[in-house]
């Protein structure tokens, strides 16, 4: 359980923290057998392009 909360506080470190001092970013999942785009952006700007499962990250990070 500890490894996975790891994962998720480290996520929301890049998330919160990091994100927005790089020039562009692009989150994925890796859930099946590819990686999908979840979404892209610019700092705090997002476009997501798989809302579903953009949403259900994002409320991943906030039941820390």
């Amino acid at each position: 359980m500890s490894l996975i909360w790891s994962s998720l506080a480290a996520l929301t470190a890049v998330w919160h923290h990091y994100r927005p001092l790089v020039n562009s970013w692009q989150l994925f999942a890796n859930t099946g057998e590819g990686f999908d785009l979840l979404a892209t952006g610019k700092g705090h700007q997002v476009t997501e392009t798989a809302p579903d499962l953009f949403m259900r990250f994002i409320a991943s990070l906030e039941s820390l």
